[in-house]
């Protein structure tokens, strides 16, 4: 069974490639386009990780989507508000898929005690008497 890290580190491995593949293929079509498809990736790619993780990817896939599919040609600069909005869009996108994710996990590992067993428990104390430990 892989550790956290090791899922971390694979999640932002799949999530940079899949956004730089995406980018860089739908770089010739409307910066739409390739923003729906990196921010589809960024998603599912986050799901996997943590929450740093997904805001990585998230940023990752910003600088796909602005080298590539908004100022063409791999050109990196800063470009105004629109640039700081699809910025937050994919960061948050990514790190709520994860903090989604997360939550989901932790509900699911806590179970509540069986109100039969609690009544039987309950009996057991009144009368002095405890069930033995398990072997």
């Amino acid at each position: 069974m892989a550790t956290r890290s090791e899922r971390s580190v694979w999640a932002l491995a799949g999530g940079a490639g899949c956004a730089f593949t995406l980018a860089a293929i739908t770089s010739g079509q409307d910066w739409r386009i390739g923003f729906t498809a990196t921010a589809l990736t960024v998603a599912i790619w986050s799901w996997t990780g943590t929450v740093l993780t997904g805001a990585a990817i998230g940023g990752i896939g910003w600088l796909c989507v602005t080298g590539f599919d908004v100022n063409t040609l791999g050109n990196l600069h800063y470009a105004g508000a629109g640039d700081i909005a699809r910025a937050a869009v994919l960061v948050a996108l990514g790190a709520g898929a994860a903090f989604t994710r997360a939550g989901i996990s932790a509900a699911g590992r806590y179970h509540y005690a069986d109100p039969l067993w609690a009544e039987f428990e309950e009996t057991l104390a009144e009368r002095g008497e405890f069930p033995a430990p398990p072997r």
